[in-house]
């Protein structure tokens, strides 16, 4: 892919816009394998599995084409890029379904997964961490990093790495009476 369709803006002035989406709509899975601890879990992403998703990254790319006509841009006489992803060369350019192919062909995740081991009440069938980040049904271990958030968050996970590191350290000095 990236020889075939990124390779001719070598050496060339060129940008691009990365549009993201925030709030997927799509649910993936972690399923363990087995009971094998050195087995690697499976990863279910399901990603573009709710057509509203690529609707929403192709809803992107049309306004960010027409922002680039814009005054303040059009002095930079920005053409734009149109080798056609492979996958997609059947489909007539810029067209909401070539769009769309080119969203499934070309898009790629920053790796900010949540909610593989969820927080939640006891009573739920999907938590698997207390208020207190402890794994229900294994004493002595907790997990302290964005798989707890439920949801997916609008923005960048790594503040909230951070202030789950904070209250994790917190809780074990308060469970341990180390403060």
């Amino acid at each position: 892919m990236f020889n075939e369709y990124f390779r001719p803006l070598a050496n060339t002035r060129n940008f691009m816009f990365l549009p993201m989406l925030l709030k997927p709509r799509a649910v993936g899975r972690v399923e363990l394998k087995s009971s094998n601890p050195f087995n690697h879990p499976l990863f279910r992403y399901q990603y573009f599995e709710d057509d509203r998703d690529v609707d929403a990254i192709v809803y992107a790319i049309k306004e960010v084409i027409r922002i680039s006509t814009k005054a303040p841009l059009r002095k930079f006489a920005i053409e734009l890029y149109n080798r056609k992803v492979p996958g997609c060369q059947y489909m007539a350019f810029n067209t909401i379904d070539y769009w769309r192919c080119h969203v499934r062909h070309l898009t790629a995740t920053f790796q900010h997964q949540v909610a593989t081991c969820k927080m939640g009440p006891p009573e739920d069938p999907e938590a698997v961490v207390d208020s207190r980040l402890r794994v229900y049904g294994i004493k002595r271990l907790r997990i302290a990093d964005v798989g707890i958030i439920p949801e997916a968050p609008t923005g960048h996970t790594c503040a909230h790495s951070f202030l789950i590191g904070e209250k994790a350290s917190e809780m074990l000095k308060e469970d341990h009476r180390l403060h």
